[in-house]
């Protein structure tokens, strides 16, 4: 076992692992930065200070498994479990040491949330991601999701009529080729669902709600890309047009642009 004692310096750390057997990282002080490689043996770290951890854009993601004080990565195979007080951890999908203005930083439970999982409470059996796959340095798991996923076409419904889709029993992406008109009606959508957009940025899309049913659209120089998910968000919950707020308003990252 390769054991690393960190003291009270600022370290950078490349995470890689050893060939054949088990490294560890032991903090004692300083705000150290752990950049992610993909992995080629187990590494654990722990850490109680402010820390800041690279996921580089591109690293693959085989499985992932939140504790209530700490996450457990499977990366090329291996593992990389990382322990302590993940409230001080900041997390940047796209992150490297060579630019700290790089990628998006987000909090533990917003990164459980990228990859459809959700924090427990102290006690509670860890929650295995339902989102799996690369990382994008807009904060995105670009990924199908766990198990069998079926890829179902939003392109459906005309200009003054909607038709209607179910998200229920699987897991769902509804794939929007916003060169196409569409108009549906999507219910039963949860976090192993994703939105995923052809031929669009995420800019053009406008982020609604009415009561608890969320809206989407775009104006495609007159294409029209119209999408209701039902019962998603709280009925208090007020979307301000952005992805962003419907994100943060649905609880996890369901828009995929592709």
């Amino acid at each position: 076992m390769a054991n690393n004692t960190l003291g009270a310096s600022k370290d950078n750390i490349n995470v890689q692992g050893d060939v054949g057997e088990e490294t560890t990282y032991v903090d004692f002080g300083g705000e150290d930065t752990y950049t992610v490689l993909s992995l080629v043996g187990n590494v654990t770290i722990t850490d109680n200070d402010a820390t800041t951890i690279n996921l580089p854009t591109g690293l693959s993601m085989d499985d992932a498994l939140f504790l209530s004080n700490g996450v457990q990565f499977t990366i090329n195979g291996f593992t990389l479990t990382m322990l302590g007080a993940p409230e001080n951890f900041s997390y940047v999908f796209g992150g490297t040491p060579l630019d700290s203005g790089a990628g998006t930083p987000k909090t533990f439970a917003e990164t459980a949330s990228s990859f459809g999982a959700t924090i427990p409470a102290t006690g509670e059996a860890p929650v295995p991601a339902t989102i799996v796959g690369e990382i994008s340095a807009d904060g995105n798991v670009v990924s199908s999701s766990v198990g069998d996923v079926t890829d179902v076409s939003a392109d459906i419904g005309t200009l003054t009529t909607a038709e209607s889709l179910n998200a229920s029993g699987g897991a769902f992406n509804f794939m929007d080729n916003a060169t196409v008109l569409n108009n549906v009606i999507i219910s039963n959508f949860t976090s192993d669902d994703t939105i995923k957009v052809s031929n669009a940025t995420a800019t053009d899309y406008f982020f609604s709600n009415e009561g608890a049913d969320v809206n989407i659209s775009y104006n495609n120089a007159g294409t029209m890309n119209m999408i209701t998910l039902t019962g998603v968000v709280d009925e208090t919950d007020i979307i301000d047009g952005t992805q962003a707020s419907f994100e943060s308003a649905i609880g996890f990252d369901a828009f995929i642009v592709t």
